[in-house]
């Protein structure tokens, strides 16, 4: 057997109460998730519970983390939430499309 693998991360990269403490004062957004990147190697993806992504964010989301990053991402609630997994396959469908960019990540 082989000892499971522990992964350290946080719930978002994108608190703006981080800057100063974590990230630099100046960063800009773009920034935030290739400087967390190299600090971590998970993190819980927020966003995606209030929408479902664009391809192209999802494709900056990953031109942004390194080979062995992982996201943990959240259904968006209009699945879990407005509709109880109801007719919503398209929704899923789509959701998974886009996440699927992210490949191993």
């Amino acid at each position: 057997m082989t000892a499971p693998s522990i992964r350290i991360g946080t719930s978002s990269w994108s608190s703006g109460d981080w800057r100063g403490p974590f990230y630099p004062a100046k960063a800009r957004p773009a920034e935030l998730l290739a400087f967390y990147a190299e600090r971590f190697d998970t993190v819980e993806c927020d966003a995606t519970f209030y929408r479902s992504p664009s391809p192209r964010t999802v494709d900056g989301w990953r031109a942004r983390t390194p080979e062995g990053f992982l996201f943990s991402s959240k259904l968006p609630r209009e699945i879990t939430h407005e509709r109880g997994l109801v007719d919503c396959s398209h929704l899923v469908r789509q959701f998974f499309d886009a996440m699927s960019r992210l490949g191993s990540r």
